[in-house]
């Protein structure tokens, strides 16, 4: 089969074709004739020589597709050949086939292209498995998004508003935050300005109101005291650095703080 492979650490111009041999599924993976993939931040980093494969996966990037199943593990039982399917991969999406564990693929609605479907799972899954999994959200409450107009930050205004939760977001220039309010956020606030805001008060003597640290940074600081629960808890971040998050003293309430 044809795919891409990094022939060296560097930019985009390390990435090229190649032959290989295609893969054969596990008996709880599937094999996905690949129509689409995915790009994220791990495949740019993988190219640039700076995420390592971790054990077991494929040299190959590419960690999400969409395409048609053409054959199945024999302890698969959700889906059958013919399928279109969306797949969080490990490794081996740059290519004509790709296999992948069947609880990781999803299948694909008729309304939506195999394209689209492609760029579907990697941020999906991730703000599930954060947002509902991890830290338990549920319709009624609040939740702050740092980052708003990115991947993850569009996907998790979404799915929180289709389940009932009020989003409030951070995003660093006036036009983002439009965009995350077209989205369906209740709050947009530009980090940048609130930021900068922020300083002059410090230094003039005026009266410091909060405001939410820049995107991405995943420092949570504020000048209303919280208190930290059971319910509060710190993650590592794949790829962006630590989640280091700063809560004063006092009892706020309960916050629960995830990064990703």
């Amino acid at each position: 089969m044809k795919a891409i492979a990094i022939r060296e650490p560097g930019g985009p111009e390390v990435l090229q074709p190649i032959e290989t041999e295609k893969p054969s599924p596990e008996s709880h993976e599937v094999l996905i004739e690949v129509a689409a993939a995915g790009v994220n931040r791990p495949d740019c980093l993988q190219r640039a020589g700076l995420y390592p494969v971790p054990d077991g996966a494929s040299p190959l990037p590419g960690l999400e597709v969409a395409g048609h199943i053409v054959e199945v593990g024999a302890q698969c039982s959700r889906f059958n050949v013919g399928d279109r399917v969306m797949a969080l991969t490990h490794g081996g999406g740059y290519a004509e086939f790709c296999v992948a564990d069947e609880r990781h693929c999803l299948p694909v609605p008729k309304s939506m292209t195999l394209e689209a479907a492609a760029a579907f799972p990697e941020t999906a899954f991730t703000v599930w498995s954060n947002l509902w999994m991890r830290a338990g959200l549920t319709s009624g409450e609040r939740l702050l998004v740092h980052g708003g107009s990115s991947g993850i930050g569009t996907t998790a205004i979404q799915i929180a508003k289709a389940l009932g939760v009020e989003v409030a977001v951070t995003a660093g220039t006036d036009e983002k935050c439009a965009f995350c309010l077209a989205l369906g956020a209740d709050i947009a606030v530009n980090s940048i300005d609130h930021r900068v805001t922020r300083r002059r008060n410090r230094r003039t003597g005026e009266p410091c109101q909060d405001s939410p640290q820049p995107p991405h940074s995943f420092r949570y600081h504020t000048e209303t005291p919280i208190k930290r629960s059971e319910g509060c808890y710190r993650r590592r971040t794949g790829n962006s650095g630590p989640a280091t998050p700063r809560v004063g003293r006092g009892e706020t309430g309960n916050i629960r703080i995830t990064a990703a």
